[in-house]
């Protein structure tokens, strides 16, 4: 199997603390893997908008591999993080 050295990445807004259709996307970002390695990290600066007219609690998640491009075989849990805005 050839590994996949490229894949999406995705900032998701949320009314709730989890990703569904009903969410926005704010943008996604391309990645280029090419020699990261198993356990490894990266790191990216991404400028986002967020809705207007909002009051409230929404969560911010951010998803690796967004399009689920990556052979990760049974680790396919660790893609996902979000944080509380207030």
């Amino acid at each position: 199997m050839t590994a996949t050295l490229a894949w999406v990445d995705a900032i998701i807004w949320s009314e709730d603390n989890v990703t569904d259709s009903t969410d926005t996307l704010l943008t996604t970002v391309d990645y280029d893997a090419d020699g990261l390695v198993p356990n490894s990290a990266y790191s990216v600066v991404q400028t986002v908008t967020i809705p207007r007219y909002i009051s409230g609690d929404y969560w911010v998640f951010v998803e690796v591999d967004y399009r689920n491009t990556v052979y990760e075989h049974f680790d396919e849990d660790n893609n996902i993080r979000r944080a509380m805005v207030k």
